[in-house]
């Protein structure tokens, strides 16, 4: 297997990986943006695709960015954090026209312009993170690529600030652990964020979400968009719809 190789990114795939071609083998390297030549490294060859890692962008995107966070690449969150905004939304949007066409067997989607989030960072309002003791130091944050280990993060780039906040606090308390795995979840609601280490918040109450069709009582623990300003845009979306089709 070669050291390393160079190759043209011609497509990116679900999860954000970069799709070049190598001697007719389809090569998935992340960090990558359509129409970049790229310098890589094989890292696993299978019998249809071959993995590898960047190694340096010989020609860089006009998209490309320099990502804010510190973990992109360590991280598994943030997969777009390289390519601007604008440009993953587009992304994003291929992808779909692509499910819908392979799957739903749609030849020709119908696609509005994408709709994206009033921000691209700190929009989320509820985060978990696991919390493990490593040779005497507590280690809390997000899993990585391997789905074992824990990486450890100060600050996340798509957690609300008050709840960075929130975890700086936790943070500085939680210096050491014991070999018992922990999971940690923050929750932004009205009154202040709720954490909980448990599987279930011992605090049962409903948080209230203002949302485009009125206040909606949430169970803490329950599923709800993390994104509340992209749920509200959806909600008004669905709205229109009905409106629009309901008989005068």
């Amino acid at each position: 297997m070669q050291d390393s190789i160079d190759i043209t990114i011609d497509d990116v795939g679900y999860g954000g990986k970069g799709v070049g071609r190598f001697e007719g083998l389809v090569c998935f390297v992340p960090g990558t943006i359509v129409g970049e030549k790229v310098r890589v490294r094989l890292t696993k060859r299978h019998k249809r695709f071959a993995e590898a890692e960047l190694l340096e962008v010989l020609t860089p995107s006009e998209h490309r960015v320099t990502p804010k966070c510190p973990l992109t690449g360590t991280c598994p969150g943030c997969a777009y954090q390289h390519s601007s905004y604008e440009q993953e939304l587009a992304i994003k949007q291929d992808q779909l026209r692509s499910l819908l066409l392979r799957l739903a067997g749609i030849k020709e989607p119908t696609m509005g312009p994408p709709r994206g989030s009033p921000q691209a960072l700190h929009y989320r309002n509820k985060i978990k993170l696991h919390r493990r003791s490593d040779s005497g130091r507590a280690v809390l944050g997000y899993y990585g690529h391997d789905n074992t280990s824990i990486i450890d993060v100060e600050r996340c780039m798509l957690a609300d600030e008050s709840l960075n906040d929130a975890l700086r606090e936790i943070r500085s308390e939680a210096s050491t652990a014991n070999g018992d795995e922990q999971e940690l979840t923050l929750r932004k609601s009205p009154d202040g964020v709720r954490s909980w280490w448990t599987k279930r918040p011992s605090d049962r109450r409903p948080i209230v979400e203002s949302t485009a069709i009125g206040e909606l009582e949430i169970p803490p623990d329950a599923f709800f968009q993390v994104n509340p300003s992209v749920a509200n845009q959806v909600l008004e979306y669905v709205m229109d719809a009905i409106t629009a089709r309901a008989p005068s």
